[in-house]
């Protein structure tokens, strides 16, 4: 395999490095906005759903509304967008 130049193998590499950043982001939001309790019945709910609500008694959708208002997604999209800017704007700064 040829050496790429270091610039090439950067601008390969970053993408994975911003992923990975918006995965931090996203455990630590979902830690702090869900009880261990809450985020463990979203799992149980996610698991029997098999991510189709149609799977779910009324009961149980309404239970996972609430976990996504819990979830506060709108928090979630900005910081999600502000960590993948900030490591956009690191990687021109190299």
């Amino acid at each position: 395999m040829p050496k790429l130049p270091i610039r090439t193998a950067t601008r390969r590499v970053v993408p994975g490095l911003v992923l990975v950043e918006v995965g931090r982001a996203t455990h630590d939001h979902w830690r702090r906005q869900l009880s261990a309790a809450q985020r463990k019945r979203a799992v149980d709910l996610l698991k029997q759903s098999h991510g189709r609500p149609g799977k779910l008694t009324p009961r149980q959708r309404k239970q996972a509304r609430e976990l996504v208002k819990a979830f506060d997604a709108s928090g979630y999209v900005k910081l999600v967008a502000a960590t993948a800017a900030g490591a956009k704007a690191r990687q021109r700064r190299r």
